[in-house]
């Protein structure tokens, strides 16, 4: 039986991950970092976390996703940061990390990214089931997702439209099909914004935002939305998965069933909640 001061149990949309570390300023620390997103539920999956090369100058990469090597029910990111074995019957992992990868969490976290695809790809539904970079909001009932490349403003929009809506988050979204309709989801992978709120909201519009001289809302056609889009979709690769031609294809059908179902535009805007009423001439 392993001790509560050991553990964090994360929630990412409807899964939740038992996260079981060795120290319990380890454990501390996961559950003060993702505060708002900690769960009480039973476990999907239990990780047991080992943390090696303590004090040791371990470079870090800006992205582990797919510099990742496969044998068996053994994984290995990017030369050791992380290694470990998944045990899909008996729904645990266990890994070793580089302390030096907790200096920067948002790396560790793309290893989370691969187990919450992990996860869903048993479900029929993990199929229109993805994470997106993209700052979600829900306001007046409808779900709303702002998305675009590093520095594009999904921070930005999460603060001025906090006084007046409720933030999903500016980092990170779960973007999700049920029942023929679209739904953005929070998670607690989080960028500058901290106040985000753990719900999900039917998804009313998805804009492909960019810092303008005023506010100002485009259309655009399919192809170029499913283009752009497409580079902000987390790539869905699972921890043992190799077939990134796979993956891919599954990405552009995905972006490509939001262009037919959910509606889209270019977002120019300037920093202060006067977007928001272009927005509203929209409905």
């Amino acid at each position: 039986m392993v001790e509560t001061n050991l553990e964090c149990r994360l929630q990412v949309g409807q899964i939740c991950f038992r996260l079981v570390f060795t120290s319990p300023s380890h454990a501390r620390f996961f559950n003060k970092y993702y505060q708002g997103f900690i769960s009480n539920q039973e476990p999907d999956i239990t990780i047991h976390v080992k943390v090696i090369g303590k004090g040791e100058s371990t470079p870090l990469p800006n992205s582990i996703i797919m510099s990742k090597t496969v044998e068996g029910d053994s994984f290995n990111f990017h030369s050791g940061l992380i290694t470990g074995t998944l045990d899909r019957e008996n729904h645990t992992c266990k890994i070793e990390v580089k302390e030096a990868l907790f200096k920067r969490i948002r790396i560790f976290e793309h290893f989370l990214f691969q187990t919450y695809y992990t996860l869903i790809a048993t479900n029929p539904a993990g199929e229109s089931n993805f994470l997106a970079h993209a700052c979600s909001v829900q306001r007046n009932g409808a779900g709303y997702l702002f998305t675009g490349p590093p520095e594009s403003g999904k921070s930005t929009i999460a603060g001025i439209s906090a006084p007046m809506a409720t933030v999903l988050g500016d980092e990170i979204a779960i973007v999700k099909k049920e029942d023929s309709h679209y739904f953005v989801g929070a998670t607690p992978f989080r960028g500058d914004f901290r106040e985000s709120v753990n719900i999900q909201a039917p998804l009313k519009a998805v804009f492909l935002i960019v810092h303008g001289k005023e506010n100002e809302i485009r259309k655009i056609s399919k192809i170029e939305f499913v283009t752009r889009f497409v580079r902000e979709v987390i790539y869905p690769g699972t921890l043992l998965s190799t077939e990134r031609k796979e993956d891919f294809t599954r990405m552009i059908q995905f972006c490509t069933d939001i262009s037919e179902n959910v509606p889209f535009y270019e977002l120019r805007f300037l920093p202060d909640q006067r977007f928001w009423s272009e927005i509203d001439k929209l409905n």
